[in-house]
């Protein structure tokens, strides 16, 4: 089955046809975070460490996903999806989902609301299971399940910067992505021509690697 869904995020409604169960979504919704979040390593004439990549988490989101459509009126109201799922920054401004699922008299109720990284954490414990029982009791694999579900699903981790402006900021990036951004500030650190680069930008990322994002922003919603 198709399992089309809707995509809200940053006020922007997006269709997409397939893979909207939540599996298919945290793997949609992590390939938009890779997408927004990126280091500015390919780009040296960038000032800071992330590459200034237009759009917030939106357009990032249609980077990501090129089947990505909006549907009539820029609203879910006449498409045909299974799943909404709607990208909110709520607790200390970090970024939150909600998921709900279309009912058989064409309603909506909420299954989950939590914390993004630990839901994608969640997602992936779920993909991990069901790639070990198609696998069968005593088969080898070429990947183990574990690595295989780490590749369509990885950790998510979020830390807190500046903006633009200077203003306080959460983003969010893979866990490769944000050991890069480490990397990356620590070489030009160490440039004499990168004096502007700051080390708490630096220590933001390892802060946010050091974080278990199981420990903080589980906030279940499900109807008993």
């Amino acid at each position: 089955m198709s399992t089309p869904a809707t995509y809200e995020i940053d006020g922007f409604v997006f269709y997409c046809h397939y893979d909207g169960h939540p599996i298919g979504a945290a793997q949609r919704l992590c390939r938009m975070i890779e997408a927004h979040t990126r280091p500015a390593d390919q780009w040296p004439h960038q000032r800071g460490i992330v590459a200034d990549m237009r759009g917030g988490l939106a357009f990032a989101f249609i980077r990501a996903n090129n089947d990505a459509e909006q549907p009539a009126g820029g609203t879910r109201a006449r498409a045909t999806g299974a799943f909404h799922y709607k990208l909110s920054w709520e607790v200390d401004d970090r970024l939150f989902i909600t998921i709900e699922q279309r009912t058989d008299r064409q309603t909506w109720r909420i299954l989950d609301h939590e914390e993004f990284a630990a839901w994608t954490l969640r997602q992936r414990a779920d993909l991990i299971d069901r790639l070990s029982a198609a696998a069968g009791p005593g088969r080898e694999l070429a990947v183990a399940p574990a690595d295989r579900a780490a590749e369509i699903i990885p950790d998510i981790v979020y830390a807190h910067t500046k903006g633009r402006f200077g203003e306080p900021s959460v983003r969010y990036a893979t866990r490769s992505t944000a050991q890069r951004l480490v990397e990356l500030c620590g070489r030009r650190i160490a440039d004499a021509s990168q004096q502007s680069l700051k080390d708490p930008d630096r220590a933001a990322w390892v802060a946010a690697l050091a974080r278990d994002p199981t420990s903080t922003g589980w906030i279940p919603s499900r109807p008993q």
